[in-house]
């Protein structure tokens, strides 16, 4: 197991919360992951704008902007950024 999939492991051995709306839409359109990583990894594109963006494929599944910015950052309680 490399470290990365180690401390990932921990991170959801230590989830205090449900997933958040990022994992979960993960979970339900796993087509998606490698698009919205690329997108998340990119400092020029806002929170907001990747928000607007996961609304317009799909719809009141998609999370909100603020909880874009806080798996972004690490902030949710998903343990999978």
């Amino acid at each position: 197991m490399s470290l990365i999939d180690e401390a990932r492991a921990i991170a959801r051995a230590n989830q205090r919360g449900p997933l958040c709306r990022i994992a979960q839409l993960l979970e339900a359109h796993p087509e998606v992951k490698d698009e919205l990583e690329e997108a998340l990894a990119e400092p020029m594109l806002t929170g907001t704008a990747i928000a607007a963006a996961l609304k317009s494929r799909y719809g009141n599944d998609a999370p909100t902007a603020q909880t874009v910015n806080r798996h972004r950052k690490g902030e949710c309680n998903c343990g999978s950024q």
